[in-house]
């Protein structure tokens, strides 16, 4: 038998019942749904759970700032950033974080840079509204932002073809994010490495 695998959580389960281990038990007896969903209520509301106000560490061990969301099918519990970069050096020029839960637009103000010497402000379709087209326009600023289809409104081809020329210039962005995930990954696999090495 192999080396089980840092999220080989079954085969690990398995070996805990073999050696008559408690937590499986006590996962069997209980009713863990059963508080879920009060506990979740309280979360999102951002208050602290009644069970928890004389429980200092179980504070510590839960971040209740975070907030869940899904993107392509995949649920994921943290934080998101919100940036603002130099097109030209792929600089971070501004940036805002939020929990995971808040919608891109509602950060749009907050990352506008007005020192830049630029009146471009280029972004994907989730920024694209009139309300964010009529703030832009009263700042001076010239919107480069994706159009978005709508139901029974497809895009244009014309609008298609603006679309991929933006996409040429906010790939830069994605540059400088897709370093950031890479660089967590590389992270995340050197701990991992770590850990299963100390085992």
């Amino acid at each position: 038998m192999g080396q089980m695998g840092f999220h080989d959580f079954s085969r690990r389960y398995e070996g805990l019942d073999s050696k008559r281990d408690p937590l499986p038990l006590l996962n069997k007896l209980v009713p863990w749904e059963a508080f879920r969903p009060q506990l979740r209520a309280a979360l999102l509301a951002g208050e602290t759970p009644q069970e928890w106000a004389d429980k200092p560490a179980k504070r510590r061990q839960n971040d209740r700032d975070a907030r869940w969301t899904k993107k392509h099918g995949r649920s994921y519990f943290g934080y998101k950033n919100h940036v603002c970069t130099d097109r030209k050096h792929k600089f971070i020029r501004r940036y805002t974080v939020s929990d995971a839960a808040c919608h891109d637009s509602q950060k749009f103000e907050e990352v506008l840079d007005s020192t830049n010497s630029s009146a471009d402000t280029w972004a994907d379709s989730a920024y694209c509204s009139q309300a964010h087209e009529e703030m832009l326009k009263a700042r001076g600023l010239r919107s480069r932002v994706h159009r978005r289809g709508a139901r029974n409104h497809p895009l244009s081809e014309r609008e298609k073809a603006g679309n991929k020329t933006r996409s040429r210039v906010r790939a830069r962005v994605e540059h400088i994010l897709g370093h950031q995930v890479t660089a967590i990954k590389n992270c995340l696999l050197v701990d991992s490495l770590r850990l299963a090495a100390s085992l």
